[in-house]
């Protein structure tokens, strides 16, 4: 594995079995942090077992990740070339030193966190308004280079300008971080913000309905790969016949095949 993941194997094993020993609200969520304990030669709570894989799907990014790891972990079973061996395991480091744990947007969520403390939320609000006033640009991934990762860094150290977006796509008040943190808890504004972010479920529901709709409607009708991407071309040879429900367009649609 990387030199970089082993220099800072610790922190990162450490943020795995702390967040195994919370609640997690989706399989996946399991799956990536046990994954990332057995790249790392760890055991998870639950033992060493790799799961059948799963739907790859637009939906979940994270199963795209998850994918990568076992590639990696069985690659001596497949016909990869150096150049796709040296990519899966770029994809890997950044999967277990960077997305694991950072997020500049959702990072905007620990001043809600009772786990961070006072002293780390001070020096957050701190990063946050020199970042504010020093620069406008509001990019849409971290800028981070792989190099700059260590064992000493924090959650103040993944703020950054766009962090308030986060509180602009919630529509949350801001005014409470002008406060001392120890003062939040008494604030009218705190406590809306706070009800709204704690009411917020780290899933994506709606694409994850979508995909276990169809996957559980092909297994009810078809058994055979073949015949499931047959009924798929029906399908969508349907749609093209029929694009709305309305009466002219069933009866006048085109029924041959």
């Amino acid at each position: 594995m990387n030199s970089k993941v082993e220099q800072h194997k610790e922190g990162i094993v450490s943020f795995c079995l702390t967040q195994l020993e919370q609640f997690q609200p989706r399989c996946d969520y399991r799956e990536l942090l046990e994954l990332s304990l057995i790249l790392l030669g760890e055991t998870p709570p639950r033992g060493v077992r790799v799961l059948q894989p799963g739907a790859l799907h637009r939906a979940r990014w994270m199963a795209r990740l998850i994918y990568a790891f076992k590639l990696y972990m069985y690659r001596h079973q497949f016909l990869l070339t150096r150049v796709e061996e040296k990519g899966i395991c770029r994809f890997i480091v950044f999967g277990i030193c960077v997305y694991l744990r950072s997020c500049e947007e959702l990072v905007g969520a620990a001043f809600f966190d009772d786990q961070i403390s006072h002293e780390e939320k001070v020096l957050m609000v701190d990063t946050l308004s020199v970042e504010s006033k020093t620069t406008n640009d509001f990019t849409k991934r971290v800028q981070m280079n792989i190099n700059d990762i260590s064992d000493e860094m924090s959650v103040k150290d993944f703020v950054s300008s766009n962090t308030m977006q986060f509180f602009a796509i919630l529509g949350l008040p801001q005014s409470f971080l002008n406060k001392r943190p120890s003062k939040w808890r008494e604030d009218e504004q705190y406590k809306k913000a706070f009800e709204v972010v704690s009411s917020i479920k780290p899933v994506n529901d709606f694409a994850e309905r979508g995909v276990a709709l169809m996957q559980d409607f092909n297994r009810a009708i078809v058994s055979s790969e073949e015949q499931k991407q047959y009924l798929l071309q029906v399908v969508e040879y349907h749609r093209i016949q029929y694009p709305n429900s309305k009466k002219e367009t069933l009866v006048g649609g085109n029924t041959s095949p």
